[in-house]
């Protein structure tokens, strides 16, 4: 089986580190494995030909003495403490300093106080001595690698490891690539409670970070138009019953029933026995609880259709056989938004039922996007996508990642009509694929970096709309479903490898 070979210097003698615990100490590194679905990485005890006292000492050793297919940072050993506490060593050269961003002078200085000569040092419990290397294996073998291995890590740092400030850099800085899921930035309302939301579900299953923005906004229109309706009655107006396909129509009715007055014209203005037809429980239920202690008269009592119609097409065939001989010569008045589609309106026409529409809501562009967008980004940039396992470190520590390459987020569109109108915002914050390379995205701490996202699109139509718009495309699901996008992010995806795909790709040898 392809793997990695990992080297473990070890620094005591055998009295001090008999041999038998060494052996005890690989076979826990060997077998608490972190890499699904195989096993890649092969621990290699080596013994230093001169004593090596400091880690400084180590890393000197291994820059001189490195084996083919080792990594130059970071480096194991096993010393006295090791037979003692089960700890491993692990010791790197101390991070570019534009790679980390502490939050105060404090911090600083117990950074720079743990360093020796320019060398950062830690102690690892055994069960995380996998994972670490796991990383390793894949993060130092090319400067141009960044991929995401699947990792089992222990649910939180374990108590006798050491968890002073350079420890907890050193273990974010050398798993950094497993520290943070991918954010996917899912252009749509959430569903409510989130953990019944299937798109969200999904992709955190498959080891990304959904965050859902809404993006469209639905307002009242023509409420006036409609209180003057409500106010005439039914018999003035000239309609036998009312249609609402939608729970913003019965808004809509809502609405005006607060807008009037009831005094003179009580009488005149009933709608309790006028019917009305509605596409499904949920829109009967909204017409339903309508109430008004002022003019309970204009609210509805008598809604038909909600079990027997859950399409427009259903609904029509229902509204004309309950209407029967009475069609000819019949109105209805028929509450829309500003998107509709001509299907209940042709079956309602060829079957003598003449409408009389008005739109009572409209769908726009969400005005709070753009803030909910800079929320979400400020959001990944301070550690919602930081796997619980290192998010203590990374909130205790205000921890901002500063470097835009190093995760870069997708963006699911779902509708053409949502892409035309965020697309311009998308392009303040992201450079784009085939867009203009743009530096206009400030993290947690205002300094502008540069922030790349790639473009994924839930169905063929909406995909070919952002295409219009200069987009490049790169993962379109076979069918619009929450399980389909998440492989269709995978399989394109890549900062996002199995262990599987990087043997294939010759990258673990």
């Amino acid at each position: 089986m392809a793997n990695s070979s990992i080297p473990i210097y070890i620094l005591s003698d055998s009295a001090e580190l008999p041999d038998g615990k060494v052996d005890d100490l690989v076979h826990t590194f060997t077998t608490t494995s972190a890499v699904q679905p195989v096993a890649i990485i092969t621990f290699i005890t080596t013994r230093p030909t001169r004593p090596l006292s400091t880690p400084q000492d180590l890393v000197s050793y291994h820059f001189e003495t490195k084996q083919p297919n080792t990594p130059v940072s970071p480096i194991l050993a096993l010393d006295k403490r090791s037979g003692e506490d089960g700890t491993v060593l692990f010791a790197a050269p101390v991070p570019p300093r534009d790679e980390v961003e502490l939050s105060d002078d404090d911090e600083e200085e117990d950074r720079e106080g743990a360093a020796d000569d320019n060398i950062m040092h830690c102690r690892v419990v055994a069960e995380w001595v996998n994972a670490l290397a796991a990383n390793m294996a894949t993060g130092h073998q090319s400067p141009d690698l960044h991929v995401k291995l699947r990792l089992v890590l222990p649910p939180a740092l374990p108590s006798h490891a050491s968890t002073t400030l350079p420890c907890q850099l050193f273990l974010l800085e050398h798993m950094k690539h497993n520290a943070m899921s991918t954010p996917v930035l899912l252009l749509r309302a959430p569903t409510t409670p989130p953990e019944a939301d299937r798109y969200e579900t999904a992709l955190r299953g498959a080891g990304y970070c959904p965050l859902s923005i809404p993006v469209l906004e639905t307002v009242l229109v023509n409420i006036d138009e409609l209180i003057g309706i409500l106010k005439s009655g039914p018999l003035r107006a000239g309609v036998g019953g009312v249609i609402v396909t939608s729970a913003r129509a019965a808004e809509a009715w809502a609405k005006a029933v607060e807008g009037v007055s009831c005094q003179d014209d009580e009488d005149e203005a009933d709608w309790t026995s006028t019917p009305f037809y509605t596409v499904g429980p949920a829109t009967a239920d909204s017409l339903s609880s309508i109430s008004s202690s002022s003019c309970p008269r204009l609210c509805p009592k008598d809604v038909r259709g909600a079990a027997e119609s859950g399409t427009a097409e259903r609904l029509g065939r229902f509204i004309l056989s309950e209407l029967g001989t009475s069609v000819p010569g019949m109105k209805l008045l028929y509450l829309t938004g500003d998107k509709n589609r001509e299907t209940l309106p042709g079956i309602l026409k060829k079957g003598g039922v003449e409408l009389v529409g008005l739109q009572v809501y409209a769908t726009q562009g969400a005005q709070g996007f753009s803030a909910d967008l800079e929320e979400a980004l400020r959001g990944i940039s301070e550690g919602a996508c930081v796997s619980s396992v290192f998010h203590h470190i990374w909130a205790n520590n205000k921890l901002t990642l500063l470097n835009g390459e190093d995760t870069v987020p997708w963006v699911v569109f779902f509708a053409p009509s949502a892409a035309a109108y965020i697309v311009p915002i998308l392009r303040t914050r992201f450079s784009l694929p085939s867009s203009p390379a743009r530096s206009n995205a400030e993290s947690g701490n205002g300094r502008v970096v540069e922030r790349r996202a790639m473009i994924a699109a839930i169905g063929p139509t909406t995909s070919d709309f952002l295409q219009t718009l200069g987009l490049t495309v790169e993962a379109v699901p076979a069918k619009p479903t929450a399980e389909e996008l998440a492989q269709a992010l995978r399989a394109v995806d890549p900062q996002f490898k199995t262990a599987a795909d990087l043997i294939a790709d010759r990258v673990l040898r």
